[in-house]
């Protein structure tokens, strides 16, 4: 036997190596093996999750139908609490059972927590007792109008229940993202709602469809719904309010649930807790639940109202230890996104809010999962199925929010994984993530989040929207162009087939096909006269066309239907800015600020038009105001700049230029107005060296090659600059005026009187060319001619008498009276 105390590390170390190398070998062996088995069950999911899913849970054992309403385990679960009869003098389940056999459709109503959905629930029940199946709408389930009738289910006799519409209609839809996301909302809950039961109608009749639903009436809740009696939808419903519980109910539920879980107890103070109740029963029962974790109810720890209870039931989850944290911010993360908070999601998300390294994060994440279902199993946070299910205002009860948003890359990663290991292909909660983020500008979370919207359901139009809309802020256009081309050739409905067109024309728009964009955005406002984004999106082009007449017509129209429409007050402010319509601009850009004051662009370009006004100290004061709240906006400092320039305060317009030019150095107009700053400063070989720039940005500028014609002291160099701009306006009157003194300062003295006609021809009121064909008469001894221009040049501007005094040019008749005569000598 050998002594390990023998061996020497020299002798192990061979050994050592060789059991690391076996290690990682079965290590990458074992890795290998759970990619590909992963790859395959993977591929299994995806075919299962393809399947139209059927969004009720039907039931046709009555025994199971309070438990699937009223989820949860133990005495003190919802489905597990004694019914009690609310109201000594009425049968309040008669009188709904006499109202849905008259309407078919009742919507109890009350405020949160007087015991709604336990009456509803009761009323299921009962009818399922004598033959009616039950179809309950889970909380995160996604209701849409099937496309094939379900296995299995009956077509007589069907009780659809959805309890919680303030909830179903309150999830996230595309309306509150209008100004971010561009094409119209997807179909409310409401609207689906009632194309799901209508389908159900046609394919059972109307006879053997019936519908009970809860919600909550207060005021906030109540607007949930956006309830209006002549609706479709709502005028099918009868409205039933219950009444809040009486004291004697609330005193009987007490007796039977202090005896039930054996809590110690003064009967005799139950008539006084139910006098200070607030009318609902759910107090009743967190004041039990509080209760039974103490083992005592008295007078002085009954809680009169819910308030306050979600703090104890907070400070009770914290006893659980440092994992509470995280688990009630991932919650928060979700709730505030729209994620369902399944399990399998709450559990990696809460992880990595707690943080830590690798090995960190794998303790980390035993710790929460283990936590999370005591939450679960202590009622501190109650449960549906794998979804964890907050109470309203029990996340707040903690009295604190996540202070840092959550990286949605890291959330996108943790909803596609689950999403893709997991039957449930977790599509509401993918549909949010991708509204999200598109509302937030990442859009590349959100094109993932879509492209998984995808695989799951195939040719989705709302997905395939959603993603082309993405791709547009990535300036992808051709990928946007083939998502909005599958939309079109779809069965979509209408108002999605309409999206389409409009995707369509914004992704034409941005390829600069700007008559096909103005067609397409047409054909959306032909099919919806009404679509305001269309209106907005075709201005652009219509500027774009050199059309501002029309594109403010079609701003007038969007911002008559939203007056305080920013982004559409700002694109008309351009164009009546492009008009000269310069104090209605102003107007509008006052409006944005005050619905924008942290839109620094908008200071900019008011700025801008103050100086088309001459109020250049104005312009100053808002570009100052712009780069105070954006630093790095390079058109602040080009604004401010021009206004320096034109209050001849060239130094420093010089420095706002440098600015610019540095946060933007491909920006033409920046060089040529710093070639302008160096010209007045003195400083002309500087300035032709930026005006090169320029035009090597832009070998079209004619001002560029004209400015720099007139500082280059080489007449030749000169003449090739003018010759330039000449090619690319054969109009420009100061092109000519220019080259033909170059021409004479070489002695061409023809071709210089050449170019002095063909710039008087172009422009008679321009007073230069008359005196240079002055000039040139002079030193070709042609002096009644001369005299004949000089007369001309001085009567269009009085500024030539002062420059011919002591212009070399005319030395030849300088001592002749008319000329004397002409400049006032």
């Amino acid at each position: 036997m050998i002594n390990l105390r023998d061996l020497s590390l020299d002798r192990l170390l061979p050994y050592l190596i060789r059991l690391a190398e076996l290690a990682g070998l079965a290590i990458l062996l074992w890795t290998g093996l759970k990619k590909v088995i992963g790859y395959f069950l993977s591929r299994r999911r995806e075919l299962l999750a393809h399947r139209p899913a059927f969004p009720f849970l039907p039931i046709s054992d009555s025994t199971q139908v309070l438990p699937a309403i009223l989820p949860g385990e133990g005495p003190l679960a919802d489905h597990a609490i004694p019914y009690q009869r609310r109201v000594a003098d009425r049968d309040i389940q008669h009188e709904l059972r006499t109202h849905l056999a008259s309407q078919r459709y009742l919507l109890a109503c009350g405020k949160r927590g007087s015991g709604k959905t336990r009456e509803a629930a009761m009323l299921a029940k009962a009818l399922c007792d004598e033959g009616a199946t039950v179809l309950v709408l889970p909380h995160e389930a996604w209701l849409d109008v099937p496309k094939e009738y379900p296995d299995g289910l009956p077509v007589k006799n069907l009780l659809f229940f959805i309890d919680n519409l303030n909830f179903h209609c309150s999830k996230q839809a595309l309306t509150p993202l209008a100004e971010k996301v561009h094409f119209a909302p997807q179909p409310t809950f409401q609207q689906r709602l009632q194309q799901t039961l209508d389908w159900f109608e046609q394919a059972c009749g109307e006879r053997e469809i019936r519908v009970v639903a809860t919600a909550c009436n207060e005021a906030d809740e109540w607007a949930k719904l956006q309830y209006n009696e002549e609706d479709p939808l709502w005028s099918r419903f009868t409205l039933f309010e219950l009444p809040p519980p009486e004291d004697e109910a609330v005193t009987a539920l007490l007796a039977d649930l202090t005896d039930t879980l054996d809590i110690a107890c003064d009967p005799s103070e139950f008539p006084a807790m139910a006098a200070c109740n607030d009318q609902t029963m759910a107090n009743v029962i967190t004041n039990l639940r509080l209760a039974a974790s103490r083992g005592h109810l008295t007078l002085d720890d009954y809680r009169p109202t819910l308030e306050g209870g979600y703090e104890e039931c907070y400070l009770r989850a914290q006893t659980l230890g440092p994992a509470v944290e995280p688990i009630y911010d991932a919650l928060e993360v979700m709730q505030d996104i729209g994620i369902v908070p399944h399990r399998h999601l709450v559990i990696p998300l809460a992880t990595r809010l707690w943080g830590g390294n690798f090995f960190q994060r794998l303790g980390r994440r035993y710790h929460i999962a283990r936590t999370l279902d005591q939450l679960l199993t202590r009622k501190i946070l109650p449960a549906r199925n794998s979804v964890v299910a907050p109470r309203d205002g029990q996340l707040e009860g903690r009295g604190r929010k996540l202070d840092r948003p959550f990286p949605l890359d890291i959330l996108s990663k943790i909803i596609i994984d689950a999403s893709r290991r997991r039957r449930d292909p977790l599509t509401e909660s993918l549909q949010a993530l991708a509204l999200h983020a598109r509302s937030t500008d990442n859009s590349r979370v959100a094109v993932r989040a879509a492209t998984r919207l995808l695989q799951v359901t195939p040719g989705d139009p709302l997905a395939l929207l959603l993603r082309a809309d993405c791709q547009l802020a990535l300036n992808a256009p051709n990928l946007s162009l083939a998502d909005a081309d599958m939309v079109l050739a779809s069965d979509a409905a209408p108002h999605l087939l309409t999206e389409g067109h409009c995707v369509r024309g914004r992704a034409l728009a941005q390829m600069d096909r700007n008559s096909e964009a103005l067609a397409e955005l047409s054909t959306v406002l032909e099919r919806e006269p009404e679509h305001l984004s269309a209106y907005l999106n075709r201005a652009t082009v219509l500027v774009r066309l050199d059309r501002p007449h029309s594109a403010l017509r079609d701003l007038n129209k969007a911002i008559s239907a939203q007056d305080n429409w920013a982004e559409a007050l700002y694109a008309r402010a351009a164009v009546r800015h492009k008009l000269g319509h310069y104090r209605a601009a102003l107007r509008d850009l006052n409006q944005v600020i005050s619905l924008k004051p942290d839109l620094a662009i908008a200071y900019v370009n008011r700025g801008a038009i103050y100086g088309e006004l001459g109020e250049h100290d104005k312009t100053i004061q808002d570009a100052d105001k712009a780069i105070s709240l954006q630093p790095d906006l390079a058109e602040a400092y080009f604004t401010r700049a021009e206004a320096h320039y034109n209050l001849e305060q060239y130094q420093r317009a010089l420095q706002d230029l440098d600015n610019a030019i540095s946060l933007k150095p491909d920006w033409t107009e920046a060089f040529f107005d710093r070639a302008m700053a160096l010209r007045r400063l003195g400083r002309p070989q500087e300035a032709i060296t930026d005006l090169t720039s320029a035009i090597k940005l832009d070998p079209k500028l004619t001002e560029g090659y004209c400015i720099r014609g007139q500082l280059v002291s080489d007449p030749r160099h000169a003449i090739w600059n003018f010759n330039r701009v000449i090619e690319l306006d054969p109009n420009h009157v100061s092109a000519y005026a220019n080259r033909a003194i170059c021409l004479a300062k070489l002695g061409k003295y023809a071709d210089a009187l050449v170019d002095c006609e063909k710039s008087i021809q172009l422009d008679p009121t321009d007073a230069h060319p008359y005196y240079n064909l002055a000039c040139i008469h002079s030193l070709t001894g042609r002096t009644a001619e001369a005299f004949e221009a000089l007369s001309q040049a001085i009567d269009l501007d009085a500024k030539y008498r002062e420059d011919a005094k002591t212009d070399s040019d005319f030395d030849n008749i300088r001592e002749d009276p008319r000329f004397k005569e002409l400049v006032g000598e």
